[in-house]
């Protein structure tokens, strides 16, 4: 079951990755992207920025030890994505950023050094627990407790 998570994980973090590169791309080579930017009244450096942030962040993304980071920048591109679109009335087309802004965000928790942490934690806080009140039960079944 472990290793079905981690493939699952990785398969969804390429999947991430190759959208947000082909977004990045497409803000550097579609003229559509340009023409709609200026249509919402932001500079054209903006654009590139947004492109080479995509990019950059679906590379991080790919990158084990700073994945999270990558899902962060991510996360950030899509929070403003969302913005300008509820900002211009195109309400309708906020529903791809928030969907990707989900996942995104569920990859940056799975892809966490923290989260890993806190699992083996929790586990080793349970199995104290389960000792101790497996302790009780023995000591009130010993009938001491008369």
């Amino acid at each position: 079951m472990k290793k079905f998570k981690i493939i699952a994980i990785w398969m969804l973090t390429a999947l991430l990755a190759f959208v947000f590169l082909a977004f990045g791309a497409g803000k550097f080579l579609s003229p559509a992207a340009a023409a709609q930017f200026a249509r919402w009244g932001y500079p054209d450096w903006l654009r590139t920025a947004i492109g080479v942030l995509e990019i950059g962040g679906a590379l991080i993304l790919l990158v084990p030890r700073v994945a999270w980071e990558g899902a962060v920048i991510l996360a950030l591109v899509l929070a403003g994505a969302i913005f300008t679109l509820l900002r211009f009335g195109e309400g309708f087309h906020v529903v791809l950023p928030a969907l990707l802004l989900c996942v995104v965000a569920i990859i940056g928790y799975l892809r966490h050094p923290r989260s890993s942490l806190t699992h083996r934690l929790t586990a080793a806080a349970d199995w104290v627990a389960d000792q101790e009140i497996a302790r009780q039960h023995r000591w009130l079944s010993t009938g001491k407790n008369r």
